[in-house]
C-alpha cells in the first residue's frame, strides 16, 4: 500500500501527481511488463512491477490509448480494485501511479490476452477474488498462460540472437566518433534498415518487419 506522498514525481509523470479524493473509486487498471518481465512474472521471479529505473509503478485504465503497438499481444497485468494499493493520478487521462517500491499481492492481480482486458474492467467491480476473475476469463485462460510463455521464451530466443548483431552496430550508430557513426549509417543504409529497426523494442517491430532484419543482420557483419 502507498502511504507516502508521490507528488514530488510529477516531473517524472509530465503533469501534477494527485492522490484519490475520498470516495473515489479506483478502477481496474493495466500494465504492460513487456515480453522479459511477463515471462518472469510467469516463472514467479518478478521482484517489482515498475520498470528498472522508473520511481514509480504506471498502470493505466482499459481506455488509454498506448502509443504503440503490440504486435505479438503477449497480454497485460490486471490490478484488480479490491487490491489494498492506493494509486495516484498521474495527472494524465487514464494513467496512474504508485510508489515503485509498492509490493501487489498476486490475488489481487491476473496476467489476461488483450482481447479480455475490456471485460476484466468491465466485471471487475462486481467481483471480490481472482477466483472470479478466473472463472470470468474461462477455462481456456489456463491453457493460454501456458501457450504464452512458451511463445515468450521463444521470442527471448530470438531477441539473444538478433542483439548479438544489434548491440555492437547500436553502439556504432550512437558514437560520439563522426566517422563511426558515418560507417554503421551507411551500411545500415545500404540495406535499407533504419533507426526504428535498431532502437525500438522488438516487439514493437510487426513481424514481417522482424524478418527483414534478421535477413539483413545474417548478410554480413556489421
Amino acid at each position: 500500500m502507498v502511504t507516502r506522498d508521490l507528488t514530488e514525481f510529477s516531473w517524472h509523470t509530465g503533469a501534477p501527481v494527485r492522490a484519490l479524493v475520498e470516495g473515489e473509486r479506483c478502477p481496474a487498471l493495466f500494465r504492460d511488463l513487456g515480453p522479459e518481465a511477463t515471462l518472469r512474472l510467469l516463472r514467479g521471479g518478478l521482484p517489482r512491477l515498475a520498470g528498472p529505473t522508473s520511481p514509480v509503478t504506471y498502470a493505466r485504465t482499459v481506455d488509454y490509448a498506448e502509443p504503440y503497438a503490440d504486435h505479438e499481444h503477449f497480454g497485460r497485468l490486471a490490478l484488480l480494485p479490491w487490491g489494498r494499493w492506493r494509486p495516484w493520478h498521474s495527472g494524465l487521462a487514464e494513467v496512474f501511479v504508485t510508489d515503485a517500491e509498492t509490493r501487489f499481492d498476486p490475488t489481487c492481480m491476473v496476467l489476461a490476452p488483450d482481447e479480455d482486458l475490456a471485460r476484466v474492467a468491465r466485471e471487475s467491480a462486481q467481483l471480490s477474488s481472482v477466483a472470479e476473475v478466473a472463472e470470468l476469463l474461462g477455462r481456456h485462460h489456463r491453457e493460454w498462460l501456458a501457450s504464452l510463455a512458451h511463445r515468450l521464451e521463444g521470442f527471448a530466443r530470438e531477441l539473444a540472437a538478433v542483439e548479438r548483431a544489434m548491440t555492437p552496430l547500436r553502439r556504432a550508430y550512437q558514437s560520439a566518433d563522426g566517422d563511426e557513426r558515418s560507417r554503421s549509417r551507411a551500411w545500415m543504409a545500404a540495406r535499407d534498415l533504419d533507426e526504428s529497426d535498431l532502437c525500438a523494442p522488438w516487439h514493437h517491430l510487426p513481424r514481417a518487419r522482424r524478418d527483414f532484419v534478421v535477413d539483413a543482420l545474417s548478410r554480413g557483419e556489421p
